[in-house]
């Protein structure tokens, strides 16, 4: 889920930013460019996950100033702290809202939702007054603020609006759900 990795891409340097150190300069880049981002492997386009912060700086490279662009660009190694929600991945989280359908579970950064078939083996209904899901048959129940053990079965990330990635969840494997339901 939370992971510190290095990674690898481009800045660019503003000419305004000249007269700062190098590496504050870079790292103000990185910052604006690639925290709270999707980042991707450059060779495959694979997701990496949301940068979540920029640790450290390892290695800056110059590689000029182009014609046409007063600015300088510098090849950039840095280690950072990315989120990448993983499939079949078991997580802690919090109830953050509870609707009709199911519940979104708050996982880091990102919330997913554990839509209301993927809780109990039997008809739960809504309770719009204490915003909770009911089971029919054991009373059980789920609300906002609730911890609650998930397992991700499905992720699909939005590198333009990150808080459009779809995350989904379920209950439905034994050690799971609310933790008097670990039974």
């Amino acid at each position: 889920m939370y992971e510190l990795v290095e990674l690898e891409t481009t800045v660019r340097i503003p000419p305004t930013q000249f007269t700062s150190d190098v590496e504050d300069a870079v790292l103000k880049a990185l910052e604006n460019d690639v925290e709270g981002k999707l980042f991707r492997e450059d060779d495959t386009g694979e997701p990496i996950g949301f940068v979540v912060f920029v640790d450290e700086i390892l290695d800056v490279e110059n590689e000029g100033i182009f014609p046409g662009d007063g600015a300088s660009y510098h090849r950039v190694r840095f280690r950072a702290l990315v989120f990448r929600p993983v499939e079949r991945e078991v997580v802690m989280g919090e109830v953050t809202r509870v609707k009709e359908y199911g519940a979104f579970v708050r996982l880091g950064p990102l919330d997913g939702l554990l839509h209301v078939s993927q809780i109990l083996d039997e008809y739960m209904y809504y309770d719009g007054a204490r915003e909770a899901l009911v089971g029919e048959e054991t009373g059980r129940e789920l609300k906002r603020g609730d911890v609650i053990k998930v397992m991700i079965i499905g992720v699909s990330l939005n590198e333009e609006r990150p808080r459009d990635s779809k995350i989904a969840l379920t209950v439905k494997r034994p050690g799971l759900g609310k933790p008097e339901w670990w039974e």
